[in-house]
């Protein structure tokens, strides 16, 4: 079942609401750290599917709630002078992040050693 970000921000608000903003964005980022070490083992739990595709994918949920608190968090903050600019900047780094990472990861998966963390 994949978590669509329109449903992972709708996660995210009712969280900055009950606990508030840090929470949230300290716990997506905690989580997407957790699940995205479990990226790096390959191992087959059922069917194609594989620890390191069901961390990754666990891992892009919880990201996605700390971005939603993070931009709620940036319109809290700023200046209505300097919100557009400011946000623009949050998340057109955060969109080329989104990009640049994976094809960082898979460069780095064929061409390191796949066990390299572990040894």
């Amino acid at each position: 079942a994949v978590v669509s970000t329109q449903s992972t921000g709708n996660v995210s608000a009712l969280l900055v609401d009950k606990i508030g903003r840090r929470f949230t964005i300290a716990g997506g980022l905690i989580g997407a750290l957790l699940f995205g070490i479990l990226g790096f083992f390959d191992v087959t739990v059922a069917g194609d599917w594989t620890v390191k595709s069901v961390g990754l994918l666990a891992s892009k949920t919880h990201v996605d709630v700390a971005y939603v608190g993070i931009c709620l968090w940036v319109k809290e903050i700023l200046p209505a002078t300097h919100l557009g600019k400011v946000f623009n900047i949050v998340t057109g780094s955060s969109l080329s992040g989104a990009f640049v990472a994976p094809l960082a990861f898979g460069w780095l998966s064929l061409h390191v050693n796949p066990n390299a963390p572990l040894t």
